[in-house]
């Protein structure tokens, strides 16, 4: 036989007798307890939905707007605008990163990062920072500062431009090579294979392309082997093309074999 309760449980704020003996509150006491404290409009005292909130919507779109906004007709000072772009500044201006604010002052980003930055030629000067920076990566060097030759990067001028090797550097590399000091012996296209060679083929075919006899070019043509053998530098193996024919012919060697040969 089941043992019946002399005192049944009840609610603690409505005293409701209650189901469970384990239970304190009913379900709807509960839910108010738990639930959290309600907050009321600061101006108009309307129930907020928003525990973070502090205005209603129609409260916080008086004071945002018009008359009575806190800040309406009047303007911030100078000195206070500095303040203001020097804190978004110290936030935002890392290097190398390109991060872009349209909010920052260009003048004043100038001035914060002026003097900041030395050439990494070892020239010990400082980098002349311009306008246009803001929106690009800084430099590492000042113009016409390019970096040792241990250091050199495309796009800068190399220390060998308008220079060109002896005859007796030549024939020193070639034996180096194991050669017998004939210069470029030991190249793909053989010591034969010189501009003066290039210079015949391209009288030979005045000037044009053999294939779409195209005059009119920017670049030097290019001298082709029929037979595809980089040695055999005779005449009658070679011929000039332009760029875009002598492409196509690296495609289907044997089909530009019977028509180049036939020419």
């Amino acid at each position: 036989m089941k043992s019946k309760l002399k005192h049944k449980p009840k609610c603690l704020d409505c005293d409701k007798t209650l189901s469970k003996t384990i239970a304190k509150r009913c379900g709807d006491c509960w839910a108010k307890f738990r639930r959290k404290p309600e907050k009321f409009c600061v101006c108009c005292g309307k129930l907020l939905s928003r525990p973070d909130a502090t205005k209603c919507k129609h409260c916080y779109l008086k004071w945002k707007r018009g008359v009575n906004h806190p800040m309406y007709g009047k303007f911030h000072s100078k000195e206070t605008r500095k303040k203001m772009s020097r804190s978004k500044l110290e936030k935002y201006s890392n290097r190398g990163k390109g991060h872009y604010n349209h909010k920052i002052d260009i003048d004043l980003w100038m001035d914060y990062n002026k003097n900041k930055y030395i050439c990494k030629c070892g020239c010990k000067k400082y980098i002349i920072i311009k306008r246009f920076h803001y929106n690009r990566i800084l430099p590492e060097y000042l113009p016409h500062h390019y970096p040792p030759v241990t250091e050199f990067k495309k796009g800068h001028i190399s220390p060998f431009k308008g220079k060109t090797h002896t005859e007796l550097w030549k024939k020193a590399h070639s034996l180096l090579l194991g050669g017998s000091g004939i210069p470029y012996e030991n190249t793909k296209y053989g010591a034969s294979f010189s501009s003066a060679l290039k210079c015949k083929v391209r009288a030979k075919a005045k000037n044009a392309c053999q294939i779409c006899g195209d005059s009119e070019l920017r670049k030097k043509l290019n001298c082709h082997h029929i037979d595809y053998n980089k040695k055999n530098n005779k005449l009658n193996n070679l011929m000039a093309l332009c760029t875009s024919c002598h492409g196509k012919t690296n495609h289907n060697r044997n089909y530009w074999k019977k028509i180049l040969r036939g020419k």
